[in-house]
């Protein structure tokens, strides 16, 4: 060989070991993210801006580009917190620079899309995002050869739990069981996983996770620190409230209530209360705060707004009470004045026979659900008992009044009317009221169940 060509081979050496250098130094100092299945090649592009951590980020990146989303459960190990600002650019890039520093591997079947780790089988993979600047290379430097792309069908090991709860919310399947609780409390453990949650006259506590709606009728609801809720979080007729670091995903409602918010609660639907229907603003960093997630404060209600409610709630019982009787008096008017009757001859009677009826009532009711025949019937006496209850209030209330007016008229309308007035404004009074009301119902109970167990019996001896 001459010493020319000698030179020209050192030269040809240099430059290779220059451009294998730069590639290795600019591979460890850049994130690497392999794409691997079925990916487009060309995407709308997005534009993301949010406070939180890598998973956030990417859940809200896959909202943006219409992505379902699986990720590994170690992904926030290190506990980093992120301000992710990108505007008008590919997915995949948003993709790698949420995902830096590290090397993983992005995998796209349809509009799914698995992240993992890389491991040292993915080395050989064809399409990585993240290139590395190359060095010029000698035009007689040998071309290598191009690596099969790995199979579209093969899906990323992920973790199974991580993959269930995630198909769950994009494609709104359920986990657990449902649960119906009556007149009692009900408590979702932090480990326990239901569907839906319906409660009448109790109160909820979730420390769980709930994949369906909650809905609470005469109680309170509260969404404890690291519980999930699915679907829709709704209250009647009381509190529902959300500590920190509590999450709802569906629209958050609470009719004659107050919705009681701590920063750092999270509800990704629509707030629904007395103010309308509002677009709701969650925290999701310590302190950081993106457009669509703004820290709100604790929303309890002033000493003023509680008169406010309390007075509305109490005046709309009083007229709902004196249309129902107004009906009740001119439909069944003989009827009526059987229970008055009961009401003035036996008022302290009628209210322990009340107690005594009312957890009979609670017992056949049971008794009825057991059975799937059974059910349909239960439901019927539940309906014709709360109308009687309702008839045993109004006559209640026509016998005060024509307590405090029967020596002026004898009109039972202008009497039950004055009935409803007294029964409002005692009942608009902090634990007088409560306790007016309990005694009314136990009073209309016990006449409902006088008047017609009574009469049974009497029709049954003669």
């Amino acid at each position: 060989m001459s010493v020319r060509s000698k030179q020209w081979f050192r030269r040809l050496l240099v430059v290779i070991a220059l451009a294998v250098g730069v590639g290795l130094l600019s591979r460890g100092s850049l994130a690497s993210v392999t794409a691997a299945g079925a990916w487009p090649e060309r995407e709308k592009k997005v534009s993301v801006r949010l406070a939180g951590t890598r998973t956030e980020a990417i859940e809200k990146l896959a909202d943006v580009a219409g992505w379902s989303v699986v990720l590994p459960t170690s992904l926030n190990e290190d506990g980093e917190k992120l301000d992710v600002v990108v505007k008008d650019q590919a997915p995949l890039d948003a993709l790698e620079a949420i995902l830096h520093p590290g090397d993983f591997v992005a995998t796209r079947k349809g509009q799914i899309v698995t992240v993992r780790k890389a491991e040292a089988r993915d080395a050989d993979a064809t399409t990585v995002i993240a290139t590395p600047p190359t060095a010029p290379t000698p035009p007689t430097a040998p071309t290598p050869p191009t690596a099969p792309t790995p199979p579209a069908t093969v899906d990323a090991p992920v973790d199974a739990a991580v993959a269930s709860k995630t198909d769950a919310k994009e494609h709104g399947t359920r986990e657990g069981e449902d649960r119906t609780v009556m007149g009692g409390n009900l408590t979702i453990g932090k480990d326990e996983v239901v569907a839906d949650v319906a409660v009448l006259g109790g109160n909820v506590d979730v420390y769980g996770t709930v994949t369906g709606d909650i809905a609470v009728t005469g109680g309170s609801v509260k969404v404890h620190d690291g519980a999930h809720v699915r679907g829709d979080a709704t209250a009647i007729g009381g509190a529902l409230e959300l500590e920190r670091g509590a999450r709802v995903d569906g629209d958050v409602g609470v009719v004659a209530g107050y919705l009681k918010r701590h920063p750092g609660s999270i509800i990704r639907g629509k707030i629904v209360d007395s103010e309308g229907p509002r677009k709701a603003r969650s925290s999701v960093g310590e302190g950081k705060q993106g457009p669509d997630h703004d820290v709100e404060p604790a929303a309890e209600p002033s000493f003023l707004s509680r008169v406010h409610d309390k007075i509305g709630s109490s005046l709309r019982r009083a007229t709902l009470l004196y249309v129902f009787g107004v009906m009740m008096l001119a439909v069944a008017s003989r009827r009526m004045e059987s229970l008055r009757i009961e009401v003035a001859s036996r008022p302290m009677r009628s209210v322990a026979l009340g107690v005594v009826a009312g957890i009979g009532a609670v017992g056949v009711l049971v008794l009825l659900c057991i059975t799937i025949i059974g059910i349909p019937l239960a439901a019927l006496l539940a309906l014709g008992g709360v109308v009687a209850v309702y008839a045993g209030i109004v006559a209640v209330l026509t016998t005060m009044g024509a307590g405090l007016l029967g020596h002026r008229t004898k009109n039972p309308y202008v009497h039950l009317a004055a009935g409803c007035v007294l029964f409002f404004l005692i009942g608009a009074l902090p634990w007088v009221g409560g306790l007016l009301t309990t005694v009314v119902t136990l009073m209309a109970i016990g006449v409902c169940a006088s008047t017609r167990v009574g009469g049974a019996a009497r029709r049954v001896t003669s």
